[in-house]
């Protein structure tokens, strides 16, 4: 797969280069591209920060990396829009009744420009192992990358 993407990626730069593209070429770099090549350093940053504190299942860096407010949702609470501080809280809270055993982001991207991170998270909760699967978005607000939401479902 690594192989095919160098070939579409260097046939869409000779391409681009004389002035031709391929729509089905230039098609298939976009999905194909690696979320890196995608994000800029500080949504990559921001991601992997967020990543290492759920892994650890701490929470410090969401009131960081939310603004004034995040849409929160999350087994046993509701989705609703609440402050950072109250997030940051109620996360907490999730991962003090669960011993974490596992967390990654498995997809990083853009939607409609802005950046996003899904993944697995495992935890045992009463004495069962369960799975969970996290969804982060991200806003751009003045030239910021702020977490606008954080979905565990």
């Amino acid at each position: 797969m690594k192989e095919l993407l160098t070939i579409l990626l260097s046939v869409a730069t000779v391409q681009a280069q004389v002035g031709k593209v391929n729509p089905r070429a230039h098609y298939l770099v976009q999905k194909l591209q690696p979320a890196d090549a995608i994000l800029d350093s500080e949504s990559r940053q921001s991601i992997d920060a967020l990543e290492k504190q759920l892994r650890e299942g701490t929470t410090n860096v969401i009131a960081q990396l939310a603004g004034s407010s995040i849409f929160l949702s999350l087994p046993g609470f509701e989705g609703s829009i609440v402050s950072a501080n109250q997030a940051r809280v109620i996360v907490q809270e999730f991962f003090g009744r669960r011993a974490m055993r596992g967390f990654e982001f498995t997809q990083r991207g853009l939607s409609n420009g802005n950046p996003f991170a899904t993944g697995r998270m495992t935890a045992v909760f009463r004495g069962e192992m369960e799975s969970y699967q996290v969804y982060v978005a991200f806003t751009r607000v003045d030239r910021r990358i702020i977490l606008s939401q954080l979905n565990i479902y």
